[in-house]
């Protein structure tokens, strides 16, 4: 009695996470979604989160009806699951980026032998083969970057992500570790809309589409990559009951080869 909801029931800094709930409970009278919340003994834990709003007799608004699930040990057991299907992604790709990385190592391994040589006073040519050296070295990190930062994945709010970047991205990891007789096309508008999710979850969903369909590709192929804008209304989640009325895009990854198409 006499203290503040919000301080009693939220982590410090998460008052953010707020707005969203509220802005849509006062516009629709419901909303449902994830929380962190904190216990009375100071444990931190994330719910499934279900507002209605009640009304009094004049059908004004009166307070908010909350009911919350736990689904701390549910979110813990997923991301242990995600871990592996990276981890097993990252088998897969092991081959193709070995060879990429030989790929890289050579030329710095042969620059730094003929700096050693007889170049060693030529200033004109010392100066190229140090060139060759650093963006080799630069396309050597950036490989190891982008395959620990997928390993690792990480923890977070869902960010604002704009696709087109992140399937750029993709493709260039599988470019690098993909049998070079498969071909990569995309299909992206202009108008394309930024979605709010977990870059890292979107970016192992994508990439183990990507391996499936180069595992129907054994003597090469093409792999296309299409996004749309996609409305989906009242008609639509009265057959999909796990649906919600909203804005939403559609990734589809699909390839020529032996299997069916992934989507």
């Amino acid at each position: 009695m006499g203290k503040d909801l919000h301080e009693i029931l939220y982590p410090d800094g998460t008052q953010q996470q707020l707005k969203e709930p509220l802005k849509s409970v006062i516009e629709s009278g419901s909303w449902q979604g994830e929380l962190h919340k904190v216990t009375k003994s100071g444990q931190k834990i994330i719910v499934e989160s279900r507002w209605t709003l009640m009304r009094d007799s004049a059908g004004e608004p009166r307070s908010i009806l909350t009911v919350d699930t736990d689904i701390t040990q549910k979110k813990q057991l997923e991301e242990q699951f995600f871990r592996t299907q990276r981890l097993e992604s990252l088998g897969t790709l092991a081959g193709g980026i070995a060879h990429d990385l030989n790929n890289i190592l050579t030329p710095i391994l042969a620059a730094a032998q003929l700096l050693q040589g007889k170049f060693f006073q030529d200033e004109e040519r010392s100066g190229q083969l140090l060139t060759l050296i650093e963006s080799n070295a630069k396309r050597g990190a950036a490989l190891v970057k982008q395959v620990l930062s997928f390993a690792r994945g990480y923890k977070g709010e869902p960010t604002i992500i704009q696709v087109q970047y992140l399937i750029s991205e993709i493709i260039q990891i599988a470019k690098q570790t993909f049998p070079k007789s498969i071909e990569f096309f995309t299909v992206i508008p202009e108008d394309i809309c930024a979605i709010a999710g977990d870059t890292t979850q979107l970016h192992q969903v994508l990439m183990n589409l990507l391996v499936n369909a180069r595992d129907a590709l054994p003597d090469g192929g093409n792999i296309n990559i299409s996004v749309e804008n996609k409305f989906i209304d009242e008609a639509y989640t009265r057959m999909n009951l796990d649906a919600k009325v909203g804005h939403y895009i559609v990734i589809t990854v699909a390839d020529n080869g032996i299997a069916a198409t992934n989507s």
